[in-house]
């Protein structure tokens, strides 16, 4: 079995943030990020890791701003359904960030074909698409 720097981050974030230890939880992130050895899919996992803890701390601002590093990497590898899209976009609405929220919805929704997950998500979020 392989560890990794990586698998290494996401155990102990995973631990720590179980312990509600929120704080030490963030500094294990930026930690693993400053290490080169991370494939880019890797980065962005603990980049969204790092947003989902923000969230969770009601400090939605923070959050956006590593979903949106996140977000074009993920455009350019294209979409694979990931169950924190909603409270991805829950956290663009609570951020006040509406305008943002329809334009990840949008282009999320361009994968509705190929998963049914996003006809879901397509109908929690009608209200955007008005």
């Amino acid at each position: 079995m392989r560890i990794n720097l990586y698998s290494i981050a996401a155990l102990l974030g995973s631990i720590l943030g179980a312990f509600f230890l929120k704080k030490a939880e963030r500094r294990v992130y930026p930690f693993a990020l400053q290490h080169s050895s991370l494939s880019p899919a890797e980065a962005s996992s603990l980049q969204i890791n790092m947003g989902l803890s923000y969230a969770k701390q009601r400090k939605y601002k923070q959050a956006t701003e590593y979903f949106d590093q996140v977000f074009h990497e993920q455009m350019t590898q294209g979409f694979v359904y990931d169950p924190s899209f909603k409270e991805r976009i829950q956290t663009y609405l609570k951020s006040h960030q509406k305008e943002k929220a329809k334009q990840v919805l949008f282009i999320m929704l361009g994968n509705k074909e190929k998963d049914k997950r996003y006809k879901k998500m397509e109908k929690t979020f009608s209200f955007l698409l008005d």
